[in-house]
Formats: C-alpha cells, structure tokens, sequence
C-alpha cells in the first residue's frame, strides 16, 4: 500500500530514508525539485523496491545492533 504512493508524506519518506541508510541501500540521483540544478539523493524509488521485497520484515527483525 504504502509503495503504491507516488508523493508519500514526509515522515514516511524519513523513516524509509533512514531504513534505506542502515540497510546500506543505494539512492536515486534525481534533478532538484526547487530548480537549483543540482542532483540530489532521494530514497523513495530505493524504498518502494525494499517495502516490496518479501524478507524485508525479517531484514529488520534480524538486523544486528
């Protein structure tokens, strides 16, 4: 469900973020949305794939401290 958004709300995208970093998952280089011309990092594509995957739940689970 949570996947399907194209646009989450920002603590969504937060969380998963930082989920993203201690997994040590990879982020999408995506032009600025301000129009600076910059690349940023952005999480959410990363996320999407990894609330899809069926182990994701015991990734956590079994993640070490």
């Amino acid at each position: 469900l949570v996947q399907s958004f194209k646009n989450p709300p920002a603590t969504v995208k937060l969380v998963m973020e930082a989920v993203c970093v201690l997994l040590d998952m990879k982020a999408t280089k995506i032009p600025d949305p301000s129009g600076s011309g910059k690349m940023i990092n952005d999480y959410w594509e990363t996320s999407k794939k990894l609330l899809g995957d069926p182990k994701f739940i015991e990734q956590l689970k079994n993640y070490d401290k």
